[in-house]
């Protein structure tokens, strides 16, 4: 995965509730002053972090979880075989990489464990979104009602046109029109909402589409130039 030379690092408003947070992402280039993206992002220093937790990404459903029985350092000097991170470990960042597919943050504002996934076709048609949640909530005792998620920028419906080996893959689960888009954000909430009960003002989404908007990074868009939109985030010490 190339990633961009030279990228425009923002954070996310909607964690600004969480101030033991650190949050991380990407552009290709800055936005004009006047474009409504402001309302969602700011700009801010690129991250100094000397250690990542980064998977390879292979479009699964499995969520490795990085706890106090893991061999941190060995964890990130590897690339982890899957599609998701946990932890409640601090100064541990969590890193995926994304040019078209939904990176999905994860918060348990009260228990501090939070939480990076990959979500692709293929990964939400193996229900990579809802393991991530099953895990925080068996694994880290975590509470529904306390947990809260962002959806970062990914292609939006009206980009996303798909053939018969998507529209089979979510038979039953997703209600395609007559032009075969998918809207995977809403899906993926639409499924968290009905299986964890998470609050619904505890899920946001960043509302732009990567393919569209020249400031992100689209597989579809660019093809074999695309790069690559990093998203982090980190449990800080104090």
């Amino acid at each position: 995965m190339r990633l961009i030379d030279n990228p425009i690092w923002v954070t996310f408003n909607f964690f600004d509730r969480f101030d033991w947070l650190s949050v991380f992402f990407t552009f290709l280039s800055e936005p004009d002053l006047v474009d409504p993206v402001w309302k969602f992002v700011r700009r801010v220093p690129p991250p100094d972090f000397g250690r990542v937790a980064r998977c390879n990404q292979v479009h699964s459903s499995k969520i490795c979880i990085i706890d106090n029985s893991s061999n941190i350092n060995k964890l990130c000097e590897e690339h982890l075989c899957c599609d998701g991170l946990l932890t409640d470990i601090c100064d541990i960042p969590l890193e995926i990489r994304t040019a078209d597919c939904v990176p999905v943050f994860l918060v348990d504002g009260r228990k501090r464990v939070i939480g990076l996934v990959h979500c692709g076709w293929r990964g939400v048609a193996s229900f990579v979104h809802l393991e991530a949640l099953r895990l925080i909530i068996s694994h880290f005792d975590s509470c529904p009602e306390d947990i809260w998620m962002y959806l970062g920028p990914s292609i939006g419906r009206e980009s996303y046109e798909v053939g018969n080996e998507v529209i089979s893959a979510f038979q039953g689960r997703y209600s395609f029109g007559a032009d075969g888009r998918l809207n995977l954000k809403k899906l993926i909430i639409k499924e968290v909402m009905e299986k964890f009960h998470i609050p619904l003002k505890h899920i946001a989404f960043f509302p732009f589409d990567t393919y569209r908007e020249n400031y992100l990074s689209s597989y579809r868009r660019d093809g074999k130039s695309f790069r690559v939109m990093r998203s982090l985030m980190m449990i800080k010490s104090s």
